[in-house]
């Protein structure tokens, strides 16, 4: 009976490639925590939400208000 054996021409990714892709997870997730600490750094109490309508009509949070809330 004969054993299977693994083919030699398959793609592999080179330890320069996974280097690469590290450093581009790396700067991907640094970037999404900064946006987070700045989104965490200005919350307001009276901005408003899903759950309460808040104070005041406008957006003071730097998080999401460009995206979603336009005044």
């Amino acid at each position: 009976m004969t054993q299977a054996t693994r083919n030699k021409s398959s793609a592999t990714l080179t330890p320069r490639l996974l280097r690469l892709l590290r450093e581009a997870a790396l700067y991907v997730l640094g970037a999404i925590s900064i946006y987070i600490l700045i989104a965490l750094w200005t919350f307001s109490v009276s901005d408003p939400s899903w759950s309460h309508l808040g104070s005041s009509n406008t957006v003071a949070n730097t998080g999401m208000s460009p995206i979603f809330f336009r005044s």
